[in-house]
């Protein structure tokens, strides 16, 4: 491999880009731009430059946002099959049945790719009570045991 390429705020930019349209993780698009992952890391979290570093993880936040829009496109395109040439006709029950459980399992690897991405759009977690504000919870233990003390006394009597 040829010497790592140096850290920059543009080169962060290229491969936010690269990221935000692509399944891949950040190691295969940081080995694209000969960056070590772990180099892109470091850097981001480390920038001198208060101002530049700001813009730079904003950038990355807003990638893997994108990211996750992405493949949650990718996966009506697989659901739909529009990834699959012609000929379908032409293989037999097993291989469809093959083709069809691979096609699943990459949807649902990108399901579980885009709910870690975008939790609020895509997240398996839903909140139709609280619209966002914490939930108190209510302590019963007292009423529990005045229900129970006032069960055992009106069954003696």
């Amino acid at each position: 491999m040829a010497q790592e390429q140096k850290f920059t705020p543009e080169l962060c930019t290229l491969i936010c880009e690269d990221l935000a349209k692509t399944e891949d993780g950040l190691e295969k698009v940081c080995k694209k731009h000969n960056i070590n992952a772990s180099t892109f890391y470091r850097n981001l979290s480390q920038w001198a430059d208060e101002k530049e570093k700001a813009v730079m993880q904003e950038n990355y936040t807003h990638a893997r946002e994108l990211q996750g829009e992405y493949m949650a496109g990718l996966i009506m395109h697989y659901a739909k099959g529009d990834h699959r040439e012609g000929g379908e006709a032409d293989k037999d029950a097993k291989q469809r049945n093959a083709d069809t459980q691979r096609d699943k399992l990459i949807v649902d690897s990108l399901k579980f790719q885009a709910s870690k991405l975008r939790p609020k759009v895509y997240g398996n977690k839903v909140d139709l009570t609280s619209e966002g504000e914490k939930i108190i919870p209510v302590d019963l233990s007292g009423i529990v045991r005045n229900f129970l003390t006032n069960k055992t006394d009106n069954e003696g009597t």
